[in-house]
């Protein structure tokens, strides 16, 4: 027992570090110092780390993981210290605005899917200025502008837009949207730099319309498969969003595991093929899984499946077990230390709060159902297994149910705190549509596999397509006809929230602690707890 526990520590080295660099990180937040104290504050955070490298053998093992966790707490104070995250200040009236910025991303049909209208650019704003009065002003760090007119902005190109009008989220909490028209916009400088996210944007766009071939004319349900698959949601419409977020499976949208694992699926299928050793199979999937993340514009869940899912596959390249909480560990630094304002986006939160729930809720619930669809271990083996292929369906419903019960208890409270929802119908809605879109995906994975070789292969998949999202959709409205099912909270209160978790982290670690009292000889618990 003994062992067990000391060895704890050792099996997941980057989760005391994330936790140490989230702290840094937040506490820079709240102080803003000067650089020279930043600088100041990594030097003394270098000095237990100099002592525990060079006088390892004097102190003991405590003592040197401390250094490391106080060096990594100054560096991310330091990283902190160093953006601005200041206070997005737009005009409160419905002035014009003159804004220089740089294209960030693949533009995206906007409007109803049935009459679409625009084209949604996400742009990283460098200079804004009031028409009227040429007042400076500071838009954050990205504005979605829904562009009107002829033309095609280019990814890294550095544009004019003139009477910018702000149309939401004037009040800075999250990104701002505007509408532009392009016949009063300039472009000023293409950079070469961007090339590569150009053609993978035309991939992207080539991609949508292979999707699309035969069944142009139902455009709601190419318009959720492009979602899907491609993370074109602006075509869905603000009524679809709606409903879908109501009955609590917007999450479906949003590129994360799901969508990672089906790609990477295909890629491990076709490496099997050809005869590679697993040991080399990150290799083949890197390029596909960054350039899958970069086209559907690196959001927090995406760059989070993408992280975890490579650090998975780099494990047995390294001689290394796979760990969860080392690759959510290893994807929160990754994505905070790339851009720290990112660590108080409602994305980045739910993605890694609902994953790390996910690690720690699941077990606790499956031990429950587990033993009961267990064969007997004193039967001998040479005896055949009574109903193979009920037990098999048992045990996949019992843990679908685990997972969108799990899902919602750990989303609920933010869900709740950022968007005003509470959905308690999520928890039935997520046994249908999850399995639902993942038939649409493998369907849609398919058909751009074939597109690629016989088109009319491909409007044979988005046929079937066509009728899961059907399915879908008509089982989307029927949760959202029932009854208190989305429930609008006008304002959850944060120690709600603090209560929330509270009590469900003394559960789980209640549950955990039980069970190594019964059976310490078996290392129960979530990745992240063994630490």
């Amino acid at each position: 027992m003994n062992r067990v526990l000391t060895e704890f520590p050792r099996r997941h080295p980057l989760v005391l570090p994330a936790v140490a660099w989230v702290a840094g990180l937040l506490t820079g937040f709240g102080t803003r110092p000067s650089y020279d104290f930043r600088c100041l504050a990594v030097f003394v955070g270098f000095l237990p780390w100099l002592l525990a490298v060079f006088f390892r053998r004097q102190v003991g093992y405590n003592v040197r993981v401390t250094g490391w966790l106080m060096l990594v707490f100054c560096l991310g104070y330091w990283r902190a210290g160093g953006t601005l995250n200041s206070a997005i200040d737009p005009p409160v009236d419905d002035a014009e605005i003159r804004l220089i910025a740089v294209v960030a991303g693949d533009p995206e049909p906007a409007g109803n899917p049935w009459e679409p209208r625009g084209l949604v650019t996400p742009v990283s704003p460098v200079g804004a200025w009031r028409e009227a009065d040429g007042t400076p002003l500071n838009l954050g760090g990205r504005v979605y502008l829904k562009l009107y007119g002829r033309g095609l902005p280019a990814y890294n190109e550095r544009w004019e837009f003139r009477n910018v009008r702000l149309t939401g989220n004037r009040a800075g909490s999250g990104p701002l949207r505007a509408t532009a028209m392009l016949h009063h916009a300039k472009r000023l400088e293409h950079d070469p730099t961007g090339r590569l996210g150009s053609r993978l944007f035309r991939v992207r766009r080539e991609a949508a319309d292979i999707l699309a071939y035969g069944v142009e004319n139902k455009p709601v349900s190419v318009s959720v498969v492009r979602a899907l698959l491609l993370g074109y949601r602006s075509g869905l419409g603000n009524t679809l969003q709606k409903q879908f977020a109501q009955t609590g499976t917007l999450h479906v949208f949003a590129v994360s595991g799901l969508h990672v694992v089906m790609i990477t699926g295909l890629v491990v299928q076709l490496l099997r093929l050809v005869g590679w050793s697993r040991v080399y199979w990150f290799w083949g999937i890197l390029p596909l899984a960054l350039s899958y993340a970069w086209m559907t514009g690196m959001t927090p869940s995406a760059v989070r499946a993408t992280v975890m899912a490579l650090v998975f596959l780099a494990a047995p390249l390294v001689g290394r077990r796979a760990d969860g909480a080392c690759a959510l560990a290893a994807a929160l630094i990754g994505i905070t230390a790339a851009d720290p304002d990112q660590l108080s986006a409602p994305g980045l939160v739910l993605s890694f709060t609902v994953v790390g729930g996910l690690m720690a809720l699941v077990p606790v619930f499956s031990a429950v159902w587990r033993p009961w669809l267990q064969l007997d271990p004193w039967v001998p083996k040479a005896q055949p297994n009574p109903h193979p292929r009920l037990r098999s369906m048992v045990r996949s419903i019992l843990q679908l149910v685990t997972v969108s019960v799990s899902a919602w208890l750990v989303s609920a409270p933010l869900t709740a705190w950022y968007f005003g929802w509470l959905s308690p119908v999520a928890m039935m809605s997520n046994l249908v549509v999850v399995p639902l879109v993942g038939l649409i995906m493998l369907a849609g994975s398919l058909s751009l596999v074939s597109g690629l070789f016989l088109l009319p292969l491909a409007g044979v998949f988005n046929h079937i397509n066509l009728l899961l999202t059907s399915v879908l959709l008509r089982s989307v409205r029927w949760f959202h006809a029932i009854p208190g099912g989305g429930l609008q909270v006008e304002e959850f209160p944060g120690w709600a929230v603090l209560t929330w978790y509270t009590v469900l982290g003394m559960g789980v670690l209640a549950w955990y602690t039980y069970r190594r009292k019964v059976c310490p000889q078996m290392q129960y618990g979530p990745d992240f707890m063994m630490t």
